[in-house]
C-alpha cells in the first residue's frame, strides 16, 4: 500500500507519511512528526543537531522477545492519552556510592496544578539470606543503575523438568522479563540481584512469596498484562466475521506505551519538568516546549491546514533530550480526487499560493519559501 501524496518537510526535524488500512475497512493517510531537542545547563532549549528518524518497527533492549522493550514504533493511527516515557539510568547524588535512592520525574502548570508525579525506589544488588533464604540482605552500594523491565519485579519459570507436571501460573505476565517473581532470576545475565531493583516505595518484596507491581519508567511490552489484552479478542469468531479488520472490542489505548500512570490527557506545552536521580547532576528542570508546526495538505481540487497533535514525550536525562511525538490523520476518500502534496512547516501565503496552483515560486530571498519569521517551538 502506498501514498501517491508528496512530503515537503520545511522542519528541522523529522516526517514521514504512509498509507494504512484504518482497522475498518478503509484508509487514512498517516503523518508523523518527531521533534527533538537538547538542553544547556541554564534549562534552555534548542533544536537537536542529530534528529531523530521515525521509528518502523519496535526496538528491544536485546533479542526480541526475550527482553524489555526499549521503543515502541511510531506508525500507530491514535493514541488516546499521551506517553511520557524516560530512558536512562537512576544516579547516586554527588556521584557518592548509596544502597538505596528515589528517583523522580514531575509535571506541574504551578505548585497546586500537579499533571504528573511518580517517585520510584532505586536499590543495588540484594540476595536472601538466612536459614530458610527469607531475608533480604542489605543492598549493595552504586553510582548508577539502569531503569530496564529486567531489574524490575517479574520473570518467568525454566522449563518443566522431566516428570514435573504443568502449572499455569508461570509467569509474570505484567513483565515476564524481570526478577523476583517465585524465585525467577531476570532474563538479562549482567542483572546479579535476586530482588528487584527497581520499586514501587508502597510495593517492595519483603519475602520471597510477595507479589508486588513491577516498577518503571519506560515502555510497556505489547504482548504484556495489562497492555495485551487492550488489543481486542482474536478468536474463531473474529477469524470468520471480521478478519482482516481489527476486533470489535479493540481498545486504542493498546497503543498508548507508557505504564498507566505516566498518562497525560493532553501534552502540557509550557509545564515545569522536574526530574530527580536521573542523571548525574542530580536535579533536572525545564519548560516542556511549545510547538508551532503547521500542516498543510493540497489534493488537485482544494487545500486545508491541520494542526500537529503531540501524543508522545519522551525524556533522555543524561542526554539532555527531549523527544516529541506528534500525528496527524487524514481520511481518504477514494470518490474525490487524491491528495497530491502534504507541507510540513511555516511557508509564506505566496509559497504556498503558487504551490496550490502548480506555478513556480520566484525566490527574490533565498528563503524557498520558508517563513523565517515564525518559530517551531516556544520554550
Amino acid at each position: 500500500m502506498s501514498s501517491v501524496a508528496r512530503l515537503d518537510n520545511r522542519t528541522p526535524f523529522a516526517a514521514f507519511h504512509v498509507l494504512l488500512p484504518d482497522g475498518e475497512g478503509g484508509e487514512v493517510e498517516l503523518i508523523v512528526v518527531k521533534a527533538a531537542f537538547e538542553c544547556s545547563s541554564d534549562g534552555a532549549l534548542r533544536v537537536a543537531d542529530e534528529p531523530t528518524p521515525v521509528r518502523m518497527v519496535d526496538e528491544a533492549r536485546g533479542e526480541p522477545g526475550r527482553s524489555g522493550p526499549l521503543h515502541d514504533h511510531d506508525l500507530v493511527l491514535h493514541k488516546p492519552r499521551v506517553d511520557v516515557l524516560v530512558h536512562g539510568q537512576a544516579h547516586a547524588p554527588y556521584g557518592e556510592p548509596a544502597g538505596e535512592l528515589l528517583v523522580e520525574i514531575r509535571i506541574a502548570r504551578g505548585p497546586q496544578d500537579i499533571l504528573l508525579h511518580k517517585s520510584l525506589v532505586v536499590c543495588g544488588d540484594r540476595r536472601w539470606e538466612g536459614e530458610e533464604r527469607d531475608r533480604a540482605a542489605a543492598p549493595e552500594p552504586f553510582t548508577a543503575m539502569p531503569l530496564c523491565w529486567e531489574r524490575a519485579f517479574g520473570g518467568m519459570l525454566g522449563p518443566l523438568a522431566e516428570g514435573e507436571e504443568d502449572e499455569d501460573d508461570r509467569a509474570e505476565l505484567r513483565n515476564p522479563v524481570g526478577v523476583g517473581f517465585r524465585g525467577a532470576r531476570s532474563v538479562d545475565e549482567a542483572v546479579a540481584s535476586e530482588l528487584p531493583n527497581i520499586e514501587y516505595p508502597d510495593a517492595r518484596v519483603a519475602s520471597p512469596g510477595d507479589r508486588v507491581r513491577p516498577a518503571g519508567l519506560g515502555p510497556v511490552g505489547r504482548g504484556w498484562a495489562p497492555r495485551l489484552a487492550r488489543a481486542g479478542t482474536f478468536d474463531e469468531r473474529w477469524k470468520a466475521r471480521r478478519w482482516p479488520l481489527r476486533p470489535q472490542d479493540y481498545d486504542p489505548a493498546f497503543d498508548q506505551s507508557a505504564p498507566d500512570d505516566q498518562l497525560l490527557d493532553i501534552y502540557p506545552a509550557g509545564a515545569e519538568l522536574a526530574l530527580g536521580n536521573l542523571s548525574p547532576a542530580g536535579i533536572w528542570v525545564l519548560r516542556l516546549p511549545t510547538l508551532d508546526l503547521p500542516v498543510h495538505l493540497l489534493w488537485e481540487d482544494r487545500a486545508s491546514q491541520v494542526g500537529l497533535r503531540v501524543d508522545t514525550l519522551e525524556i533522555f536525562p543524561e542526554r539532555r533530550r527531549l523527544e516529541l511525538t506528534g500525528r496527524v490523520l487524514v481520511p481518504v476518500d477514494r470518490r474525490r480526487p487524491p491528495l497530491r502534496e502534504i507541507i510540513v512547516g511555516h511557508v509564506t501565503p505566496a509559497w504556498l499560493r503558487a504551490r496550490r496552483r502548480g506555478k513556480h515560486y520566484l525566490d527574490f530571498h533565498g528563503t524557498g519559501g520558508v517563513d523565517l519569521s515564525r518559530p517551531y517551538f516556544h520554550g
